[in-house]
């Protein structure tokens, strides 16, 4: 592997690894972020609405801008403003700050990702292409694990909320250093490319909205989790980053071992087994009076995330016979809204009943629900059944 690929491989897991550190500690920083700014933490848990949004605006945008705007200019003026949106953070925090600030970080992010995702694609062919991606959702999982175990230590010593976004600034930096030393390109859309139709059934359709409602659940979790704990249990901000960690690194491993399983058991099997198991979690961390037997359910959740949306786009793709980037972007986007309207929803939530169960509670309806329609998709009458009501569009 050339001196270039090396640099552009390691770009392109930066790319994953950096969003995650603006995704995984804000669950920690709640806490701290609305009592240094004397918040409600509903409004405070609320805000990262606007990271979420921002990341689904930005799935929009990159279907687009890479026609018109190098990939390299993305990754430099990306990470640029993401830099210096933590350096206004640092500066002037405040609530109106932060909502800018996260939406600047989620929308830059996103293409970064993007574009990370499609140099992938074109630079690398076959398995070489299916382990980079794989790696690419590990080194996700792996930055969560790193960046809540940074601001656990930090809060522990009670170093000031801002400072909780500066590691993911840092290897943002790093980035942009190996961006100018390397060869970065997208091979631009052709002319027979235009007037490609789509083939749309509802089974696709159906797992799209399934997406949603997964996502929707996760970052529900994810985000008030540590407030459950610390509300419900007692818990110390280091003893709700022990679960957060323990989620992230179930999803590391879980990242790693689901592609194998997929390729041995049909997916919506395991898809199904994977949505029950996050149900389970929930429903013990809601049932137990237990703090440790919650902290461990964190590995449960984790694994249950860990390889759950690519299923979930194996699963969507294989009702269309012929599927392209239409489809992938449909999945996307569905994912992109979960994740946004989850904070809002159970922000809002916590505001109206004043506890952080709600949340939790909502997550768990949510697991159910989805595992339900999916033990209906294992039937093989309802897949054919769904795959016939379709329509074609170009």
């Amino acid at each position: 592997m050339s001196a270039n690929r090396v640099r552009l491989f390691v770009i392109c897991m930066l790319g994953a690894f950096v969003i995650a550190g603006f995704l995984a500690p804000y669950g920690l920083l709640i806490g701290p972020i609305a009592a240094a700014l004397d918040a409600e933490i509903g409004v405070v848990g609320s805000l990262f609405s606007f990271f979420t949004g921002s990341i689904f605006v930005g799935y929009i945008v990159a279907f687009y801008v890479f026609d018109y705007v190098n990939v390299k200019t993305i990754v430099l003026g990306g990470y640029g403003a993401v830099s210096l949106a933590v350096v206004l953070v640092i500066l002037t925090p405040g609530l109106a700050t932060l909502s800018i600030a996260l939406t600047i970080i989620g929308f830059c992010c996103s293409l970064v990702v993007c574009g990370s995702v499609t140099l992938i694609s074109q630079t690398w062919q076959g398995k070489q292409r299916q382990s980079a991606l794989v790696a690419q959702d590990a080194a996700f999982n792996g930055g969560g694990i790193f960046f809540t175990a940074i601001t656990v230590y930090m809060l522990g010593k009670n170093v000031s909320w801002q400072i909780g976004y500066v590691p993911a600034a840092v290897f943002a930096l790093i980035a942009i250093a190996l961006a100018i030393f390397t060869r970065l390109r997208i091979r631009k859309q052709t002319d027979d490319d235009v007037g490609e139709t789509t083939d749309w059934n509802a089974g696709i359709i159906l797992v799209g909205v399934l997406v949603m409602l997964f996502m929707t659940a996760k970052l529900t979790f994810i985000v008030w989790a540590p407030q459950y704990l610390e509300q419900e249990f007692g818990a110390s901000p280091h003893q709700a980053g022990i679960l957060m960690s323990n989620v992230f690194q179930a999803a590391f491993l879980g990242s790693l071992i689901g592609t194998y399983i997929v390729s041995k058991v049909p997916i919506h099997y395991f898809l199904a087994v994977m949505i029950l198991t996050g149900a389970v979690a929930t429903f013990v961390m809601l049932t137990t009076e237990d703090l440790h037997v919650v902290i461990a359910t964190g590995y449960l959740f984790g694994l249950s995330v860990s390889a759950t949306f690519n299923s979930y786009m194996a699963l969507g793709l294989s009702f269309v016979a012929s599927p392209n980037h239409r489809h992938v972007a449909y999945m996307l986007l569905a994912g992109a809204v979960g994740s946004a309207v989850g904070p809002f929803i159970s922000g809002q939530a916590v505001l109206v009943t004043e506890t952080t169960r709600t949340p939790i509670n909502f997550a768990f309806t949510l697991m159910a629900l989805v595992f339900v329609c999916v033990i209906i998709l294992c039937n093989e009458n309802v897949r054919v059944k769904l795959q016939s009501i379709s329509r074609s569009y170009s």
